[in-house]
């Protein structure tokens, strides 16, 4: 007995339907040579879903060592923020932390990169993103800004680039 071509792709492949989700990536990774990113799904101690971003230092040739990784979690409103930041690039943000330790994430334009900082008292670690990854580390953002706020992502796109409008610009 012959499988008609419909059984075949129903048995073998996943559903692509209007109403099917697409599977949720739960990190996205940035390497350079003096460190990595890693931006993760994780949620605040309030249960809000958000983002958690780990930088680890380069061990030189032979990867990163992340169990000396900094990690800076982001509120949903700093999410929304570095979101649309990344959508209009020229701008620069910065995030202050006060837990165990002062934390600041920096983000600063530096046509065509994006350089992220993340300093824990004297410690800082950088890693410039560059163009691709920038789309990369943005699709995955607006992927997490459209669960957590239980909209589509044309809606979420939308209101970032009005928050985007309303964010000061950059000073020059």
């Amino acid at each position: 007995m012959k499988t008609s071509f419909s059984e075949k792709k129903s048995a073998s492949a996943p559903d692509e339907s209007a109403d099917a989700l697409p599977v949720e990536r739960a990190a996205r990774h940035v390497y350079a040579k003096s460190a990595a990113l890693c931006f993760n799904w994780s949620e605040t101690r309030q249960g809000e879903r958000t983002i958690t971003i780990d930088v680890a230092p380069a061990l030189g040739e032979s990867g990163y060592a992340w169990r000396d990784k900094a990690q800076f979690q982001l509120t949903v409103g700093e999410l929304a923020e570095l979101t649309a930041l990344l959508l209009h690039p020229g701008r620069s943000l910065r995030f202050v932390h006060q837990s165990s330790s002062l934390k600041t994430l920096t983000l600063t334009y530096q046509a065509p990169t994006c350089l992220f900082s993340l300093a824990i008292g004297p410690r800082v670690l950088r890693v410039p993103v560059g163009p691709i990854d920038q789309f990369l580390v943005r699709n995955f953002l607006i992927a997490r800004l459209a669960v957590t706020q239980g909209l589509p992502a044309a809606l979420v796109l939308r209101s970032l680039d009005v928050l985007a409008s309303q964010l000061p610009a950059a000073p020059s």
